[in-house]
């Protein structure tokens, strides 16, 4: 009888190993690396009003977790959300600077583990906050 609950508990924990990395396989889950000198605190990537997702706190020369993303777009190979939050005790709305008009072709992230290295925040030749990302 003790063997028995033995084996059913033991199939039972691998059943829950293979759905747990099963699902995460079909997952986009990204993680932020933050290239500047200064902490960005209340991090959120915004692509449109109703895709939001929390980032958090992003360290200066750190990385957060991964984060998964059931929503993320892209154009030609770059993030197209704006990221937002607080940096050296400013507000910030940073986005790639790629739109529509540039001829730019947009499609969602693939599935798998992804990085995003934040390395510029600065105005463009607009006058916007230009967020380049980096592979």
């Amino acid at each position: 009888m003790l063997m028995k609950k033995i084996l059913i508990s033991a199939f039972a924990l691998f059943a829950l190993i293979a759905v747990a990395c099963n699902k995460q396989n079909d997952q986009t889950m990204v993680r932020f690396h933050n290239t500047l000198g200064q902490d960005i605190t209340d991090a959120h990537m915004d692509f449109d009003d109703d895709h939001k997702t929390d980032v958090g706190f992003i360290p200066a020369g750190g990385t957060t977790n991964y984060i998964e993303f059931d929503y993320f777009l892209t154009g030609d190979d770059w993030p197209m959300g704006t990221l937002a939050g607080i940096k050296g005790g400013e507000a910030f709305s940073a986005w790639s600077g790629l739109w529509c008009g540039t001829g730019v072709t947009f499609k969602q992230l693939e599935p798998g583990l992804y990085q995003i290295d934040i390395v510029h925040l600065g105005v463009d030749s607009l006058g916007w906050n230009q967020l380049i990302f980096a592979d």
